[in-house]
């Protein structure tokens, strides 16, 4: 599971990258002119979408983002990054101005803190505690740096083509790679949170089993219903709570005698 999340660590500070530098070129392009009056547009038009958007942020973090991950759960709201990714990259390639720019800049400034970052710290949640410490260490320091160096060295290729349109594409099709990404660390985690149920750790086996109501949506149902006797009876309440939701009472019932 850490491999896959890892590769979408990396591809959401790539495409993050790439964002910073074309909306940069769009919000360059809308004020172009001569003088001192275009310099002080783009400071105008710059301070008000980073203000702006951090204020949003804020907002939908305190209000919504709790009420998202219990609805939808946390696998499920990893797909926001890569969806707004892809929106907005394939947007600004059919046409490139400064609506479809600041689009792209929204996913730094609003989707990744307000939403992907909160629901990226609670998958370490299914990770023993003895490398937990290491993989957020890795996955956040070490897996970041190479995303943005990486992104540094294909935008200096990219402008020796001296091609947005180009750059525009090659991120559009990266995001729906990221996507995929997205879905497959869906499938991942189901299993891990089903493998952390009889896990010889108490607080992983605890989280397990909290989590597991609210990602239902993650866990298959074929490997719902393989569930069997072996479930330690500490966690016996939570998995009951989540074969309900998914309908599948019966098989709570079977699996908690």
């Amino acid at each position: 599971m850490l491999r896959t999340f890892g590769v979408g660590v990396f591809f959401w500070y790539f495409l993050m990258q790439f964002g910073n530098f074309l909306y940069l070129v769009g919000l360059d392009q809308s004020t172009a002119g001569t003088g001192t009056g275009s310099e002080d547009l783009f400071s105008q038009l710059y301070a008000s979408v980073y203000t702006s958007s951090s204020l949003v942020a804020l907002f939908i973090q305190s209000v919504f983002t709790g009420a998202l991950l219990r609805r939808f759960g946390i696998a499920r709201v990893l797909f926001v990054l890569p969806l707004w990714f892809l929106g907005s990259y394939a947007a600004a390639t059919f046409n490139f101005n400064i609506i479809t720019a600041i689009a792209i800049q929204l996913s730094e400034r609003i989707v990744i803190p307000a939403i992907h970052r909160p629901a990226s710290e609670l998958v370490y949640s299914q990770v023993v505690a003895a490398i937990r410490p290491r993989a957020r260490a890795f996955l956040s320091g070490g897996v970041n740096a190479f995303g943005n160096f990486a992104a540094a060295i294909a935008l200096l290729a990219g402008l020796q083509l001296h091609d947005n349109q180009l750059l525009l594409a090659v991120a559009t099709g990266l995001s729906g790679v990221y996507l995929y990404n997205a879905a497959h660390m869906m499938r991942l985690f189901g299993r891990r949170i089903l493998e952390n149920l009889s896990s010889i750790e108490p607080d992983v086996r605890f989280s397990a089993a909290e989590i597991l109501a609210t990602e239902h949506g993650a866990v298959p149902e074929d490997l719902l219903r393989s569930l069997d006797g072996t479930i330690p009876a500490d966690v016996e309440h939570g998995v009951r709570v989540a074969l309900t939701r998914r309908g599948l009472l019966a098989v709570a019932a079977d699996a908690t005698e």
